[in-house]
């Protein structure tokens, strides 16, 4: 299988989840290449830290790339079958570099890079550039080497922090046009100051994701024991759907 769309939700987002599963089923249903491309997704109620629902959609993925899509997010009527061709037409890359609408609470809406040309966080003529992240399709044996930490903020930009630093996505197709609309909650203004203070707060280490190794270590004692979701409650969608129990949280597969 070429790849694994993943999307980690929780309970109290099922209306969101509902319209994005439908738009990633039926843009996976109207490709060329049956069989190539599956939807997995994880739900919970929330008591699952994200980081540990996306490495368990990572283990349970088949395809040999692997992306995710935030379920309050939207991607372009042409999302899929544009990351297919890319994947297809570059089938030796370890990623493929992605361009995002980014916008603060519905407004501002700004371009962003995803890509492994860039090794940390910036900005430059009204463009945030990022290194690859976890909306990228990504080599499935190199996102196992890097797992996400066990918590429920930042742990998407420590990752992409952590995979630019290993220098393992050396190889990279682009695709130019804007496939994916990130829906950021934070609110501009909150924006607009760190975009002002980025340099000198980078430069001195002043940044959230520093935070993230206390809070995984907070997280782990507090969530100590697995917990088994209700895997059989999952309504199929699709050509095929099946549900597998693999501890917590259990996750949910739809292929073409």
């Amino acid at each position: 299988m070429l790849l694994s769309i993943l999307v980690a939700t929780v309970d109290r987002r099922g209306e969101l989840f509902a319209r994005l599963r439908h738009e990633l089923e039926a843009q996976i249903a109207a490709l060329d290449v049956p069989g190539e491309v599956e939807l997995l997704w994880s739900r919970d109620d929330g008591s699952a830290p994200v980081g540990v629902k996306r490495n368990v959609l990572v283990r349970g993925a088949s395809g040999r790339y692997v992306c995710f899509v935030d379920d309050d997010d939207e991607v372009d009527a042409s999302y899929v079958a544009a990351i297919v061709g890319a994947l297809v037409d570059g089938p030796e890359v370890d990623c493929v570099g992605l361009s995002v609408a980014m916008s603060f609470r519905g407004r501002h809406t700004h371009l962003m890079e995803l890509s492994s040309r860039h090794a940390d966080y910036s900005s430059a003529g009204g463009v945030y550039r990022r290194p690859a992240h976890h909306l990228n399709p990504v080599r499935r044996e190199i996102a196992l080497r890097h797992p996400f930490a066990a918590v429920d903020r930042h742990e998407d930009q420590d990752w992409a922090l952590r995979v630019a630093a290993a220098g393992e996505l050396r190889r990279e197709r682009r695709v130019e046009d804007v496939l994916y609309r990130y829906a950021s909650r934070r609110f501009y203004g909150w924006q607009w100051l760190l975009d002002r203070t980025e340099r000198p707060r980078h430069a001195a280490g002043i940044r959230m994701v520093r935070l993230v190794p206390l809070r995984e270590a907070a997280g782990a004692r507090a969530y100590a024991q697995p917990r088994v979701a209700r895997a059989a409650q999952e309504p199929p969608r699709g050509s095929v759907s099946t549900a597998t129990s693999v501890g917590v949280p259990d996750f949910f597969r739809t292929t073409s």
